[in-house]
């Protein structure tokens, strides 16, 4: 007899929306191993909460996160793109947001890129990317 490996799959509970950056942390800490879960997670927040969230405490990991969970959440059959833009445009007026964006590599900014590139094009959008350029 031959014993297999099982992987046993535990489901990831994406917590309830963070009202202030200590939350935020403690639910990143979670769930940034896992983009998808990030992602569910990073929809629940309202975009107008953000800069009550974050205020200048934005950091780079965060940003990466963000963009890999909302590019996952773009995959989806019923992904709300404006949503998403929301957030992200949020995100990018946060104070520091363009020094955190200096400390990303060409790559990381190359999948921001994409995820902007993905969303109907607006003026807000266009925003955005200026950020990644």
């Amino acid at each position: 007899d031959e014993e297999k490996d099982t992987v046993v799959t535990v489901p990831i509970v994406i917590p309830p929306p963070a009202t202030n950056y200590f939350d935020f942390c403690t639910h990143f800490d979670q769930l940034k191993r896992d983009p998808e879960a990030f992602g569910k997670y990073f929809l629940t927040l309202n975009p107008s909460s953000i800069y009550h969230i974050f205020s200048n405490l934005i950091e780079v990991d965060h940003v990466r996160a963000i963009v890999e969970g909302l590019t996952c959440e773009t995959n989806k059959d019923m992904a709300d793109l404006s949503l998403i833009s929301s957030l992200l445009h949020s995100v990018s007026l946060l104070p520091r947001f363009d020094l955190v964006v200096l400390f990303m590599n060409d790559e990381e900014r190359a999948k921001a890129l994409s995820l902007i590139d993905f969303l109907p094009s607006s003026a807000t959008t266009v925003e955005i990317r200026q950020y990644f350029l």
